[in-house]
């Protein structure tokens, strides 16, 4: 008897151990998926957005992990039936946190759609910016505190555009990093230094990339 209630309480325990792994999986983030699959027409209604960003909420932490980003925004320009920006904060689970709106232009990108996206994740985007950047004997840290996934205007190329700290560099200013994966128009990947920027994206006081 004794021994039939040990297995039974064995059997609890260990039902109770892989019920709270999966929990803990079904928490995790997919930032790729969640950047692909964005419904940008209830977050800004337009199809295509300027800007795509996943940053650190914590604006004083960095990690090596993009699934780890959990703030992410989302910038859309429209020049009908005046100029408008419309800026949006939300979710892992597409609500809208906070929203802003300038009637001013986004300089300096093109619009994509999401389905856009390379198929090289950002994860490993960020690991071969890195190694390509290494590569180049210039070598960039480990951690990142946001990345941004724009267009350009010349080549029509998708970008991830990572940004990092500078551990010699002032607090709250970061440098950036810009990789192209390869995709529709682009054979070979490149990677190049971008300029310094804010290490946290915010909403209030926006800088146009």
């Amino acid at each position: 008897m004794r021994l039939n209630l040990v297995c039974f309480l064995i059997l609890i325990m260990v039902s109770t151990l892989s019920f709270a792994s999966i929990v803990k999986i079904d928490n995790k983030i997919n930032v790729d998926k969640l950047m692909r699959n964005v419904n940008l027409m209830k977050l800004i209604d337009d199809r295509n957005a300027k800007n795509l960003h996943a940053q650190m909420k914590n604006p004083k932490k960095s990690t090596q992990f993009i699934n780890e980003l959990d703030e992410f925004i989302a910038v859309g320009f429209k020049l009908q039936p005046f100029e408008k920006t419309t800026i949006v904060e939300f979710n892992k689970n597409y609500k809208e946190l906070k929203r802003k709106i300038y009637f001013e232009p986004w300089f300096g990108v093109g619009e994509f759609n999401p389905k856009e996206i390379p198929t090289t994740t950002l994860q490993q985007g960020w690991e071969n910016a890195q190694s390509c950047m290494e590569r180049q004997g210039d070598a960039i840290p480990k951690e990142l505190k946001r990345v941004v996934i724009f267009k350009t205007l010349n080549t029509s190329r998708i970008i991830y555009d990572y940004v990092f700290e500078d551990p010699k560099g002032m607090s709250g200013i970061c440098k950036e990093v810009l990789y192209t994966p390869i995709q529709k128009n682009v054979s070979k990947e490149t990677c190049e230094r971008g300029v310094v920027t804010t290490c946290h994206f915010d909403i209030k006081n926006p800088t146009p990339k």
